[in-house]
């Protein structure tokens, strides 16, 4: 099985070799493509990625060169889709590793579904800059309440068939801030039969300071927003039966930006709370639960979400 691993890059020449060399070292034998898709970079990106293909002794793995003029990793991600020549995409980006053998375990699970699976999930774990380590959430029962919650699909932990990337339309173009948490979205929706693999964690996510989430939410709340709300907008085009919830789950991603927001000292964030209080305000019930869900982000404590996740669920049932 043949593998296009897609990866966006901008200004990176400093970390793209150590994402290339954990690609480099995969165990899997039977073919990777690597595009890689330089996003407009004005550093030495290019000469960096043209001494990686003229060094690479592999003879099952290629690399290619891109360029895309357009500013943003959807158009540099869309551009590695329409180059892509093999039936399954890998979605990965150039400061993070893979471990050796993550497209084994990939070509594994697919050759034991047979033509059964659209989409294969790995464990991941977040790097953070002060050097701690977080694994990122797991996949649930319900994968798309759990994306809601925890964009469990961030961009690079799972492979997709080509097929359902394409059917779905690809990356939002209009996106620039949780493009990932968009599209995870639509990929839900389309009913993919997932296969997750909780064997080992298999993917490193390294935090960089000019992280596109980052970690000031108030100067980008805007791009937030956008994509919770086309997420929201390709909910209700539905017809799930969780729908109430899902959209009331999208709600509490509102609230906690509020929050988040607050605790920067933002009067975006109070501004934001008082629009979504008034949203729910049929729901008599959920407003005692928000608000105080709203302080308790804004506080800096955890575990809100496990809260949130509880009343949604009994207030949608009595509903």
């Amino acid at each position: 099985m043949r593998f296009s691993i897609i990866i966006p890059t901008y200004n990176r020449a400093k970390l793209i070799t150590r994402t290339i060399d954990s690609i480099l070292a995969q165990t899997h034998t039977d073919g990777i493509d690597i595009i890689i898709v330089d996003n407009n970079s004005n550093d030495n990106t290019k000469k960096i990625v043209d001494d990686v293909i003229e060094s690479n002794t592999r003879k099952d793995i290629t690399i290619t060169y891109a360029f895309e003029p357009r500013q943003g990793a959807v158009f540099a991600r869309n551009k590695g889709i329409e180059l892509a020549n093999n039936e399954w995409i890998i979605f990965f980006d150039s400061d993070d590793t893979m471990e050796s053998e993550l497209i084994e375990y990939y070509n594994h699970a697919i050759q034991d579904g047979g033509d059964e699976l659209d989409l294969v999930a790995a464990r991941a774990v977040m790097n953070h800059l002060n050097g701690s380590k977080r694994e990122k959430h797991r996949l649930g029962s319900n994968m798309l309440a759990q994306h809601i919650m925890h964009s469990t699909l961030c961009t690079l932990r799972y492979t997709i068939k080509k097929d359902l990337i394409t059917q779905i339309g690809g990356w939002n173009n209009e996106i620039r801030g949780w493009d990932d948490f968009e599209l995870g979205v639509r990929i839900l929706l389309a009913s993919p039969r997932v296969k997750y693999i909780e064997d080992k964690i298999l993917i490193n996510i390294f935090c960089q300071e000019e992280s596109i989430s980052g970690i000031n939410y108030a100067p980008k709340l805007d791009q937030w927003l956008l994509a919770t709300d086309t997420a929201q907008k390709c909910i209700e085009a539905g017809n799930r039966n969780d729908k109430e919830y899902l959209i009331l789950l999208l709600e509490y991603r509102r609230l906690a930006l509020a929050g988040l927001c607050t605790r920067e000292h933002s009067p975006k964030g109070i501004e934001l709370y008082k629009t979504i209080m008034q949203r729910i305000k049929p729901y008599t019930l959920l407003t005692p639960v928000f608000a105080m869900l709203y302080r308790y982000v804004a506080l800096g404590l955890s575990g809100g979400s496990i809260i949130a996740n509880y009343a949604l669920k009994l207030i949608c049932r009595r509903h």
